[in-house]
């Protein structure tokens, strides 16, 4: 009995193994594809892409190379053309790559990738540093293709040339045209702000000026105005001043400003509230002049009394400093003038270097002074400086004016002390009649 139901059991499995192989038998025989052929241009081309992005560039340009010998034509010979340009850019190579960008441009004319090549071009020439080709490349450009996404490149590359072309104001110009354009991309927008505030803090008065035009309702207005009004304080321009204040606070809402504009024209009005009938005084009234100074001050005072006093014209305040003869303390007496009495203007001083030194601080704090020395030239100085004495020359020329010509003299005798004031007179004075023959 077991042994039936064994022979069984055996007969079972083999009809099974049997009918498995059987179906197996029936089925399809599967077919292994053999994978794509891969052109041999396009298995150069993709080695060559590797090895760029790799950064073997060495192994890539010879690939490259050899696609463009061997297929010269390809689908891709216009990128590797441009790849090869790239390389040779990324070596400091400037003058290959932008030959390898001029075959681009003769062998695809057309092409809507030409923008790119044009661009590239634009800043190859700026690196060879010819900025003023770079600039006109660069305005064609823009003239070209106005909507591409590289305006801002090629924006920011016009700012590059006019800063190599010692025209920052441009620079400024251009780069605020990119700024505003750059609203999307928040960090590349801030580096441009960057090269523009550097700009705004190292720029002279000439160039805030011009910078102020470009910046109108722009971010940029009150630190320009801010500048400018700084440099009027500096040199004591404060009705300029005054007008940079002004337009700071009016440029922007922010409080910011808007607080430093007025803290400016507060200072601005302290320094222009003069008073109208204060006279400031300038004489040696010690040291080796100080017979002089004294004998000049008896004079002032002498006229003062002319003026009479009534409510339109109140008495004159006559502020008298001491200059000892000397051209520092002269200075530092015209400034206590100006800053601390607020004198309308100031009288002397009459040595001749304390004069200049005093003339030169004058035009510069832009209060009047009219001096009393005979230092020939003093009135060049500047608009503020005058003079109530005759130069020698002057002295000499109206002399034989009068004694040649009116009176029709012709021969004369000299009489001078022999001391230096002597001989330096009797000389201008034979000068002046052989000048007249």
């Amino acid at each position: 009995m077991k042994f039936a139901l064994c022979l069984t059991y055996r007969a079972i499995s083999a009809i099974t193994v049997g009918m498995a192989l059987f179906v197996l038998a029936c089925q399809p025989k599967a077919v292994l594809e053999k994978p794509p052929e891969i052109p041999p241009d396009q298995a150069l081309f993709s080695a060559a892409e590797s090895d760029f992005e790799a950064g073997n560039y060495a192994k890539a340009m010879d690939a490259y190379k050899r696609y463009l010998e061997q297929f010269p034509k390809g689908p891709n010979a216009k990128t590797a053309l441009y790849r090869i340009s790239q390389i040779f850019t990324l070596g400091y190579d400037y003058e290959k790559a932008l030959a390898t960008l001029e075959t681009i441009l003769r062998e695809y004319p057309g092409d809507p990738q030409l923008a790119v090549v044009e661009y590239d071009m634009a800043y190859l020439y700026y690196r060879l540093g010819d900025y003023e080709r770079s600039r006109l490349s660069a305005i064609e450009w823009m003239g070209k293709y106005p909507d591409h996404p590289q305006l801002a490149d090629t924006l920011i590359l016009l700012g590059q040339n006019f800063i190599a072309l010692h025209d920052r104001p441009k620079a400024f110009y251009w780069w605020r045209m990119a700024f505003d354009i750059l609203r999307e991309s928040p960090e590349r927008q801030q580096r441009v702000e960057d090269r523009m505030i550097g700009l705004i803090e190292s720029g002279e008065l000439e160039e805030l000026v011009e910078m102020a035009g470009y910046a109108e309702d722009s971010v940029f207005a009150p630190p320009i105005h801010y500048k400018i009004a700084s440099f009027y304080l500096a040199e004591h321009r404060f009705q300029e001043a005054k007008g940079a204040a002004m337009a700071l606070v009016r440029s922007t809402p922010d409080q910011f400003w808007v607080d430093i504009g007025r803290r400016i024209l507060d200072k601005v009005a302290q320094e222009l509230s003069v008073k109208t009938n204060a006279i400031g005084c300038l004489l040696p009234l010690s040291g080796p002049f100080a017979i002089y100074g004294q004998e000049v001050l008896n004079g002032i005072q002498l006229g003062m009394g002319l003026f009479g006093q009534s409510e339109e014209n109140p008495a004159l305040e006559l502020i008298i400093e001491d200059t000892a003869g000397q051209a520092e303390q002269t200075v530092s007496q015209l400034e206590k003038l100006t800053t601390e009495s607020k004198v309308v203007a100031i009288v002397g001083p009459l040595v001749s270097k304390p004069a200049a030194a005093a003339s030169q601080k004058a035009e510069e704090l832009g209060v009047p002074i009219i001096t009393l020395t005979q230092r020939e030239g003093i009135t060049a100085e500047g608009n503020m400086v005058f003079r109530n004495f005759l130069t020698p020359s002057r002295e000499m020329r109206t002399l034989l004016q009068r004694v040649m010509y009116e009176m029709g003299l012709s021969r004369f005798g000299i009489l001078y002390p022999d001391n230096r004031y002597g001989h330096f007179f009797m000389n201008l004075f034979w000068d002046e009649l052989e000048s007249r023959g």
